[in-house]
């Protein structure tokens, strides 16, 4: 069962609206997806209907204070079905004390991949969209993911910020997940995938004459190195 955590460390490149549209889709698929809300502002949950994050239950957050205090809480209470039908575990402000109490938990890295284990069996892709960060719940949930999608918006500085999360994702897989894959996308109109040259990469470059494509191709080049492939950038 693929684990997939949305991730980038900057806000506002559309990671919430990239996980709720891809776990709508795969739905239509006849697919069983769970989506994971881990940012303590709760976006991902508000968009999915659960307006007042601060009355639910049993957050993500409540689970991994749970597992670090060695009580674990079955994953299950903590689910909620939407009005659309998608399951979701929702995220608050408890997931703050729950990374103050990770900090100097044994293996806390590995925390949100023991809690998420209850799910392998029931659903077909676990959806995790990330705070922007690349803390300690990002680390989790890269070390959780089989894969990462990383959205980047057309501009310099989105772009530019690549190389931490990619020095951190390369971290997390010496250390914690070597078969992690990475898909990098551009998060705007008219774009397609094309190869990087890593076998673990992707990038979504814009289309031919979306007006973008240099300026989005000549900054990575820098971050990700010679391999960048130039397919699909706006041609004179």
């Amino acid at each position: 069962m693929p684990i997939i955590a949305i991730s980038n460390q900057k806000g506002g490149v559309g990671k919430t609206t990239s996980t709720l549209n891809l776990a709508a889709a795969l739905q239509e698929f006849g697919k069983r997806v769970l989506m994971i809300d881990l940012d303590p502002q709760g976006s991902l949950s508000v968009a999915a209907g659960l307006l007042d994050i601060d009355r639910v239950q049993v957050s993500i957050g409540d689970l991994l204070l749970a597992y670090t205090e060695g009580r674990p809480v079955g994953l299950h209470e903590a689910i909620v079905r939407t009005s659309a039908g998608l399951d979701i575990v929702s995220g608050n402000a408890m997931l703050g004390a729950a990374e103050l109490a990770l900090a100097g938990a044994p293996a806390r890295e590995s925390a949100l991949a023991g809690t998420l284990l209850p799910a392998l069996e029931t659903y077909d892709y676990v959806l995790i969209d990330c705070l922007p960060s690349l803390g300690l719940m990002a680390i989790n949930a890269l070390r959780a993911a089989s894969g990462v999608v990383i959205p980047v918006g057309a501009e310099f500085l989105a772009v530019h910020g690549l190389g931490q999360i990619l020095e951190t994702i390369d971290a997390v897989r010496r250390q914690l997940n070597p078969n992690l894959k990475v898909r990098l996308f551009h998060s705007g109109p008219g774009t397609f995938w094309t190869n990087m040259g890593d076998k673990n990469m992707n990038l979504l470059f814009p289309m031919p004459g979306s007006g973008t494509g240099e300026k989005v191709v000549a900054p990575v080049k820098p971050v990700v190195g010679p391999n960048i492939a130039d397919k699909g950038t706006d041609k004179k």
